[in-house]
């Protein structure tokens, strides 16, 4: 196995996360992983599946190279072509596809074929790779492990053609006897202008063509260039490979585009300055290209992280994320202190619209709802419609309705949901409190503990109060 663990996650989403391109074909396959010598084999980088194996592909590919995608996601795309030497049910790969893929030998995954998204530019204009040896092999006589930078990038520019590669891949060259393992560390489908005057930018795949410029650097340059020198901790200089005949890169200015911005929990994120100019608390910073940074007080990640994406949003004419109502507080704030008009607007326009679909409801209410083939739901004098919740549910979406409609499920809820997280969700399904005379008309089939309703009771501060014998009157509990 490389050496070189990838210093990114499987996916930039977090972890493994379903893909965001549909697939070719919604057909899906189970191979079971068997592994292959990546040294003795001239497709290194290359799965082999039997035609057999996945005959509902085929049948309508012409090309003879495949792209797949586990069904589970990821980042990484697996470039296959077809042999008849593979194990019917098979597919084989080496040990870096298994170690880019996290996937096991003998283990069985579902795949699908993988298509490119039609609206977006999808060809690699550019890559970077960080080179170092690969564990395990001896250094050169000489001590030194030299390598001419400008053969890597033809041998590395042949191996890849026509693969699609993603941010934090590992790739096996050998070259001059030597086994070097090449880390993907950027991936862009748009040339260097193109990149400076987009507003919102994100690449970490694409398919490397002829025209791909490859850029190498050695190992914790990269680290030296972005975090300061000393960042990485590296082995004794003979492990290193010293790439020769390799001008440096020319690092565009980005001073005037770029501004980094420092969060209260210390996270640094570099952003257009394009994107920040609605936030008015920030102007200064955007304008004055001199300044390279601007600290928040008062905004962690999370919170900045979901501005990000509601101003990307906008900028890309998107529909804006519809933010869970828990998460609309925090978000608020942010907008309160970047001075981000619309972002206030669409935070406060959310809350009103809650505010208006909170009122007293009666228990006959409720019923008749669920009649009508919604699942509205009593819990401890609370309503909730959970009705567009139910395919989304992990328990599935049939356990609710034939467990908790039109009785207090109180009790239900504390069984199946030992986690408290879950109460992060109620206040997005809350619509009112039952009227105090209607409550007493619920069934209770089981009473739950005395600890769960004051856990219950202190989240849920957000719920309406009726007075007894009121005209329906609401009064927020906070």
């Amino acid at each position: 196995m490389p050496s070189m663990k990838g210093l990114g996650p499987v996916s930039f989403q977090g972890n493994a996360v379903p893909m965001p391109e549909k697939a070719a074909r919604e057909e899906i396959v189970s191979l079971t992983v068997k592994s292959k010598d990546a040294e003795s084999d001239t497709d290194r980088g290359i799965a082999l599946i039997h035609p057999e194996s996945c005959s509902t592909w085929t049948s309508a590919l012409a090309s003879p190279l495949l792209y797949l995608a586990p069904a589970r996601g990821t980042d990484c795309i697996l470039t296959a072509r077809l042999d008849d030497s593979a194990e019917r049910g098979c597919i084989l790969l080496d040990q870096v596809q298994q170690h880019n893929l996290h996937l096991a030998a003998f283990e069985s995954y579902d795949f699908s074929l993988f298509e490119p998204p039609a609206e977006e530019p999808f060809q690699a204009t550019e890559l970077e790779g960080e080179v170092r040896l690969l564990r395990g092999r001896e250094a050169g006589s000489s001590g030194r492990n030299e390598v001419d930078a400008t053969k890597l990038r033809q041998a590395l520019s042949k191996q890849l053609f026509q693969r699609i590669v993603a941010a934090s891949e590992l790739v096996l060259v050998h070259i001059d006897g030597l086994a070097i393992i090449v880390r993907i560390t950027e991936v862009h489908n748009l040339d260097e202008e193109a990149r400076q005057e987009a507003i919102s930018y994100h690449c970490y795949r694409g398919l490397v063509t002829p025209d791909t410029i490859i850029s190498l650097v050695e190992e914790g340059q990269n680290h030296d260039r972005k975090e300061g020198a000393g960042s990485l901790a590296l082995k004794a200089d003979h492990r290193r490979v010293q790439l020769t005949n390799n001008p440096p890169r020319k690092e565009a200015d980005s001073r005037a585009t770029m501004l980094d911005v420092i969060t209260a929990d210390g996270e640094e994120f570099p952003v257009k300055r394009k994107l920040l100019r609605q936030c008015i608390s920030l102007t200064h910073a955007v304008r004055d290209i001199e300044q390279a940074s601007v600290q928040l007080e008062s905004v962690d990640t999370l919170v900045f992280d979901r501005v990000l994406i509601y101003l990307e949003a906008e900028a890309a004419g998107r529909a804006v994320p519809d933010f869970a109502v828990h998460l609309l507080g925090d978000l608020l704030h942010a907008a309160d202190a970047l001075g981000c008009r619309s972002l206030q607007d669409y935070c406060r326009a959310k809350l009103g619209k809650l505010d208006s679909a909170i009122k007293p409801r009666s228990f006959q209410e409720v019923q008749a709802h669920n009649a009508a083939g919604q699942c509205w739901l009593c819990l401890d004098g609370m309503v909730l419609d959970v009705t567009r919740w139910l395919p989304e549910h992990p328990g599935g979406s049939k356990i609710i309705p034939a467990q908790a409609l039109d009785l207090d499920c109180s009790r239900f809820f504390e069984v199946y949901h030992s986690s408290r997280e879950s109460f992060l969700y109620l206040q997005e399904f809350y619509i009112g409190d039952l009227l105090p005379q209607e409550a007493v008309q619920v069934p209770q089939p089981e009473q739950p503990s005395p600890e769960f309703l004051a856990q219950l009771r202190a989240y849920t501060t957000f719920r309406v109060r009726v007075d007894e014998g009121s005209d329906g009157k609401v009064y927020k509990s906070f």
